[in-house]
């Protein structure tokens, strides 16, 4: 068959395999605004100590608690648009004598420096709002949610008009790492042989982690 045979079959084939390329490319080119949040399951850090019959008290604001869980929530703009107005409510079932949070850098301090958090008044759970003014694609940061009595599951709370919303449990999140690291620091700087020799390293090695240190200091110190 000659190219003449086939030019009516191209002529309807050709623009039905144009529509299907652009449409291919424009979905993968398409604004795409993706919430994505995980969290790990309540952990009780003083479950270690009563296994081993230690004994114990926590206070917290002149009140004995009797249990000390942590769950570690991590958000991320997993799309390719900024995303304004971020905001979202963070519930754990029930009220309780202690409740507090810490916020978790990742890739990013600056983007602590803008967040906004505050407790509601729900008449059934402990809710905590979370606010920050944008996100940019691929930022991300986090929180650890500490509270008393029984580890009881916290849940996610977030409907934002055209934003796609996932919510996931994590169990990889290190909940220690970055709070481990802190408490080493602060205990190696309080140590006055240990202290004055790991500023002066730091300070022949550029001073990056002393930095670093002093700027989550100041943000932890904000709550």
């Amino acid at each position: 068959m000659s190219l003449k045979d086939w030019l009516p079959a191209i002529a309807v084939i050709g623009p039905i395999i144009a529509a299907v390329i652009t449409l291919i490319a424009t979905r993968r080119l398409r604004e795409r605004k993706r919430l994505r949040f995980e969290i790990t399951a309540p952990e009780d850090l003083t479950a270690p100590m009563r296994r081993q019959n230690v004994k114990f008290s926590i206070r917290y604001e002149e009140q004995d608690v009797d249990h000390f869980n942590r769950t570690v929530v991590r958000v991320q703009n997993s799309g390719n648009a900024p995303i304004k107005d971020v905001r979202f409510i963070i519930r754990t079932p029930g009220h309780h004598k202690m409740r507090t949070f810490n916020w978790r850098p990742y890739n990013d301090d600056k983007v602590i420096e803008s967040l906004d958090a505050n407790w509601l008044a729900d008449p059934n759970d402990d809710a905590l709002q979370v606010s920050a003014p944008f996100l940019n694609p691929k930022e991300m940061f986090g929180l650890a949610l500490f509270f008393d009595g029984k580890p009881i599951a916290s849940s996610i709370n977030c409907r934002m008009e055209g934003v796609e919303v996932s919510t996931t449990l994590n169990t990889t999140i290190s909940a220690y790492a970055a709070e481990a690291q802190f408490a080493l620091i602060e205990a190696i700087l309080k140590s006055q042989p240990l202290g004055i020799l790991f500023q002066t390293t730091d300070r022949l090695m550029g001073g990056s982690v002393l930095e670093r240190h002093q700027k989550l200091k100041k943000i932890l110190n904000k709550n």
